[in-house]
């Protein structure tokens, strides 16, 4: 029986073409189109965004704020060993009181501080790093910092701070410091664009 012959035939590889422009349904036409990277300036000692004046002041007011409420918590203790009713103005409000009473206005006080300087602190904080839901969170802050109301005028200084550390973090200047941080964090993904021409076959260092 005779055995099957190898083909003799000489391999020929499919002429190479170039690619048509993409007709509007073609799967070329639903590619995404090749954009531009976003180009942050990053500061050339640390590597990070550019730091703009407004978020260090916005920034720094934040944490006074945060020192003043403290500040004025820690007077009310030391006020209110001697003279309960008049270290805070909640305890005004409510003079004849029993010492359990007392000390559960002690509690609220501390409560509200605490709520109000956690609110300053952490905006402050991430709006350093550049965090844009700072802006909401500043809003929030300065709001409750109208709880320090509760103590003594030496935490109503407190007020003013957090307002201008809200306002601030609204400004143009800081809003491009957020988007750059933004971009630094999770840059723009590139993409490649489609092949022009595609090889069938061995390659031309492979023919012989």
């Amino acid at each position: 029986m005779d055995q099957p012959q190898p083909s003799t035939v000489p391999f020929e590889s499919a002429p190479v073409t170039e690619s048509a422009p993409s007709a509007p349904g073609s799967i070329e036409a639903w590619l995404p189109e090749t954009q531009p990277q976003t180009v942050t300036v990053l500061n050339p000692r640390t590597g990070e965004p550019q730091r703009p004046w407004i978020i260090t002041i916005a920034t720094a007011t934040s944490l006074v704020s945060v020192a003043v409420q403290v500040a004025a918590l820690l007077w009310t203790y030391w006020n209110a060993v001697e003279s309960y009713n008049s270290a805070a103005w909640l305890f005004a409000q409510f003079a004849e009181l029993s010492t359990l009473a007392r000390v559960g206005l002690v509690a609220a006080v501390t409560a509200t501080t605490l709520i109000a300087a956690a609110a300053a602190s952490i905006t402050g904080f991430y709006a350093w790093w550049g965090y844009s839901w700072t802006r909401i969170s500043g809003i929030v802050s300065a709001t409750a910092s109208l709880l320090v109301l509760l103590l003594n005028p030496v935490g109503w200084a407190a007020i003013p701070l957090a307002l201008v550390s809200a306002g601030l973090l609204w400004f143009p200047s800081a809003a491009a410091f957020f988007q750059a941080w933004q971009h630094h964090r999770h840059p723009d993904p590139a993409f490649r664009p489609p092949l022009d021409a595609v090889w069938y076959g061995p390659l031309p260092k492979y023919r012989p």
